[in-house]
């Protein structure tokens, strides 16, 4: 059997105001998988993980457009980005524009490990790796300093 983790460094003060509890993060341990899985199957997870913690889902980034990010909790805004890596450069402006607007403060970026990628079977995907390599590039173009936790697929041993 294979579970999710979401990995990152984040001290207590930081997740608390992410709002990012031990509760959200067990949810995300709980889920088990035991082989083929497809990157939507895992988005869906996560949407209702973070759902069901509070984050109002598919929230639009404007009143005049059909333009989405994944929730917002409070004063967060959150992608859960698992698709095409150059989808990661739109999600930022979209937290850009919600920033400018005074709609959030911080920005919650969620992306699949390159593990993750390979047990999906895909490619091309916005990892973790991939897109804070490309974060350190692009940073001063963006309204707001994301923080990124990677969504990495562990195998469970018995």
């Amino acid at each position: 059997m294979y579970r999710l983790d979401l990995v990152h460094d984040l001290d207590k003060e930081t997740l608390n105001k992410l709002h990012l509890s031990k509760k959200l993060s067990d949810e995300i341990k709980s889920l088990r998988f035991s082989n083929y899985l497809r990157m939507p199957t895992v988005k869906k997870e996560m949407h209702e993980i973070f759902s069901s913690n509070g984050f109002r889902m598919k929230q639009k980034v404007h009143v005049d457009s059909n333009i989405f990010i994944s929730g917002i909790k409070d004063e967060v805004g959150l992608c859960i980005q698992m698709g095409y890596k150059n989808n990661w450069y739109y999600d930022m402006a979209k937290l850009s524009l919600l920033k400018s607007d005074n709609h959030i403060k911080e920005a919650l970026m969620i992306l699949p490990s390159k593990e993750l990628e390979k047990f999906c079977h895909t490619s091309n995907v916005a990892t973790f790796e991939l897109i804070s390599e490309r974060y350190r590039i692009f940073k001063n173009m963006y309204k707001i300093k994301p923080h990124i936790l990677k969504l990495d697929i562990k195998q469970e041993h018995s």
